[in-house]
């Protein structure tokens, strides 16, 4: 999962050799995917395949790929895609897109070519159909400024400082319930308890995707290239909670750092659970995301380069109950999606 991404110089933004219009923005059709595979591999420098772009824009609760191009010159040279995940805010479930795989053909590249492209307009059509819904994603420092362009329209727009929170082995006696109460254990994809921890805890993501068993088996069992395992979490020999790996499993070899992508846990037994979790999983340390609104004592933090932005459709939904109630993990930064 941290494999370091190949360095590839891309020409300067807003410089394109060709200065051009496009000649057209439309929805991707089926017959446009390999164009916009190739121009992905124009773009990132790395290789993408149909597979993994029908699994990312057409989980299995949608039947339509919210993603468009651009077209000049008789080929796609721009693409914007939006991924849809089921939420909920407020317990109303609502339809969260996550903007990613924002590409213009280096060639091409311009702001009047991103202009055109229009991430306003594309907010528009997302917003008649569902004018609740909520725009997030994931962004480095870098591209910050693009994306509070993208985004300033929305005064409403939550940006928060996505920080590595490490949760270490303990080695002396704390006051915590003791560990020997957890049980850590592996669990399938299909895992019945999958759902029942949702119920339990739903109403505590005020704001967030709805992690049920749909959704993990989609966005972890289902990832046509990584894969991740899923371990259940007991205590005092019942289901509390869960929480998905890389792919590995226990053994006897301890690691530094292990990565937790996603996990739901009742708060005011997180720190302990994960301290069992780092024990099991022969680990000195546990590395994961919780928003600043989720903050538990115990806890370090390291600086990242990542901003999480937010942003509701509805004008009732505050930037401030955005940035108390949300709740994201590790897993949902596109970072790790291709």
């Amino acid at each position: 999962m941290n494999d370091k991404k190949p360095k590839i110089k891309h020409k300067a933004p807003f410089r394109g050799k060709k200065f051009t219009h496009l000649e057209g923005r439309r929805f991707v059709l089926e017959r446009d995917v390999n164009d916009v595979l190739h121009l992905y591999e124009q773009v990132f420098g790395k290789a993408a395949n149909q597979e993994l772009w029908e699994w990312k824009y057409l989980p299995p609760w949608t039947k339509q790929a919210y993603a468009w191009i651009g077209v000049a010159d008789g080929q796609v040279i721009g693409h914007m895609g939006a991924v849809p995940l089921r939420g909920q805010v407020d317990g109303k479930e609502v339809l969260f897109f996550q903007f990613g795989d924002i590409m213009v053909n280096p060639d091409y590249r311009s702001r009047i070519i991103y202009m055109q492209l229009s991430p306003a307009k594309l907010i528009e059509e997302i917003r008649s159909e569902h004018p609740q819904a909520v725009i997030y994603g994931f962004t480095s420092h870098k591209l910050a400024r693009f994306y509070a362009w993208f985004t300033s329209p929305y005064s409403n727009t939550s940006v928060e400082l996505a920080e590595d929170r490490i949760v270490r082995l303990s080695q002396e006696p704390c006051n915590e319930p003791d560990l020997s109460q957890f049980k850590v254990c592996q669990w399938s994809w299909n895992a019945p308890e999958l759902d029942d921890v949702w119920q339990q805890q739903k109403d505590t993501v005020r704001v967030g995707l709805v992690r049920d068993r749909t959704y993990l088996e989609w966005r972890y069992a289902n990832h046509p290239a990584l894969k991740y395992c899923l371990f259940g979490i007991y205590y005092r020999k019942k289901t509390v909670g869960w929480l998905v790996t890389g792919d590995r499993h226990v053994s006897e070899q301890w690691e530094d750092e292990v990565r937790i992508h996603d996990f739901l846990l009742p708060s005011n037994i997180r720190l302990p659970a994960l301290r069992k979790a780092t024990s099991t999983l022969q680990a000195k340390s546990l590395v994961l995301w919780l928003p600043s609104n989720c903050l538990i004592p115990g806890l370090e933090s390291r600086d990242t380069n990542w901003r999480v932005m937010h942003f509701s459709l509805s004008p009732a939904v505050s930037k401030d109950f955005l940035a108390s109630n949300v709740y994201y993990s590790l897993g949902e930064a596109d970072e790790w999606w291709w």
